[in-house]
Parts: C-alpha cells; sequence; structure tokens
C-alpha cells in the first residue's frame, strides 16, 4: 500500500493513521508520495509551499517507509486528470511528470525483492479426496498430499490521481506582480 498525503499537518495525521490501520489489518506500507508540495510559479520559477512542507517526510519517518517522491501543484496534472491523459505522458520533462517518473522508479527499485518473495500456500483437499495416508476429508497441506504450492506477489499498478487545482490564479505572491 502506498499512503498518500499533502505537507499539511492535519493531512499528514490522516495518512499515518491510514498507514498504521493498513498495518493491523497485515497490509504492507510500501513508502510515502507527498502530493502537492510545492507550487511553481509559472511566470518566474519561484517556488512555494503553499500547503507547509515537511508533511511527507514526517509520515515516512513515522511509517517506517520510505518517502518515494514530492509531487509540486502544477494546473497540469489536474488537466491531465480530467482528459484522462497522465502528466507523465503529456508533458513527462516538467517537474510534476519528472517526479511521478523518479517516484515511480524509486517505488520500482525497493519494492523488486517483495515481487519475487515466494508465498507459501498449503493446498486442502477437495470433501471426501483421500489424502497422502489414504484417509479421507484429511486436512494435511503444504506438501503432504503432494499439491504444495507458491504464488509469486504482483506488482502494484502504477497510478496517480490529482487533486491539484489553479490556486495561483490572478495571486501576486511576490508583490512584482506577473
Amino acid at each position: 500500500m502506498l499512503v498518500v498525503t499533502t505537507p499539511q499537518e492535519a493531512a499528514r495525521k490522516v495518512a499515518e493513521r491510514a498507514g498504521k490501520m493498513a498495518e493491523q489489518t497485515h497490509l504492507t506500507v510500501l513508502g510515502v508520495i507527498e502530493n502537492m508540495s510545492y507550487y511553481i510559479c509559472p511566470h518566474c520559477g519561484e517556488r512555494e509551499n503553499i500547503f507547509g512542507q515537511g508533511g511527507g517526510q514526517e509520515a515516512a519517518n513515522t511509517l517506517g517507509v520510505p518517502l518515494f517522491g514530492q509531487i509540486p501543484l502544477v494546473p497540469a496534472l489536474r488537466v491531465g486528470g480530467d482528459d484522462g491523459t497522465p502528466i507523465v505522458v503529456s508533458d513527462p520533462d516538467s517537474p510534476a511528470g519528472a517526479a511521478l517518473r523518479q517516484a515511480a522508479q524509486r517505488l520500482a527499485r525497493e519494492t523488486r525483492t517483495l515481487i519475487r518473495k515466494p508465498l507459501s500456500l498449503g493446498v486442502a483437499p477437495k470433501p471426501g479426496a483421500a489424502n497422502a495416508n489414504g484417509s479421507p476429508n484429511g486436512h494435511e497441506t503444504n506438501g503432504s498430499n503432494g499439491h504444495a504450492g507458491h504464488v509469486h506477489e504482483a506488482a502494484p499498478e502504477a497510478g496517480h490521481s490529482s487533486h491539484a487545482g489553479n490556486a495561483h490564479e490572478g495571486h501576486d505572491h511576490s508583490g512584482h506582480g506577473h
């Protein structure tokens, strides 16, 4: 499971609770993604932490997992989400496209060992079938009836959601006007 948060303290607290709840239900928290980490002014390139900073890293530290990425707030991310075209396709070299690609690459690297880890499963005999000892309805599993097996965990599908809006429209953040 990936935990997604924003830098705000309230969102971080909710993300931490979700991560701890996942652990209690035996889900593995793989890492944290911080969405809307900062805004880059399209006119001057200035970076603004309009929702604060550090919430994603703090959540990752609390959960004991890596922070996979900090995704900037950009209007193109929302537009792509609405149109169904991910920003990693429409504008892969943009700050958001690059941040998402880097986060996905880090996720793939860090989880590679989990993907290949076999999960042993015992297979119970069908009702009325004899087990290896010849007794009907036996409950021996995990190789004693010759039906042992294992399953490989599948890689999580890549994807993202966008909650970004145009928070900068008509806003003069530096006093020098755009």
